[in-house]
């Protein structure tokens, strides 16, 4: 079971990619296609999403998995309101052989599902 510090981190995470793309739950749910209330749980840390809906809302918000699980942006770290690798996760260190890493695996399952 994930603790909850870091459920509420990934919740963060949830949101603020979220509100990068100026989306509202509503419109993220639907994106998804999943209820808001789905949502709304994992964005408020009460509960964890699924690997295919953390999928959906990387697809839906243009984040990658890293950028959820571990608050580190594409863009670099400590993108513009984004906590840096490892504020999240207190010496979990995620260096570029592992952001690469973390890109593999989600095409990997992003192509794996769509393939279906």
């Amino acid at each position: 079971m994930i603790e909850e510090r870091k459920r509420i981190a990934i919740g963060r995470n949830i949101y603020e990619a979220r509100r990068r793309c100026g989306i509202s739950q509503e419109e993220l749910a639907e994106r998804a296609g999943v209820d808001v209330e789905q949502i709304a749980y994992a964005e408020s840390g009460k509960g964890i999403a699924s690997l295919e809906l953390l999928l959906e809302i990387c697809d839906a918000t243009g984040a990658m998995p890293n950028d959820i699980l571990a608050g580190a942006y594409a863009g670099g770290d400590g993108a513009e309101g984004m906590p840096r690798v490892g504020e999240c996760f207190p010496g979990v260190e995620v260096g570029p052989e592992d952001r690469v890493l973390l890109e593999h695996i989600y095409y990997f399952m992003a192509n794996k599902k769509t393939t279906r």
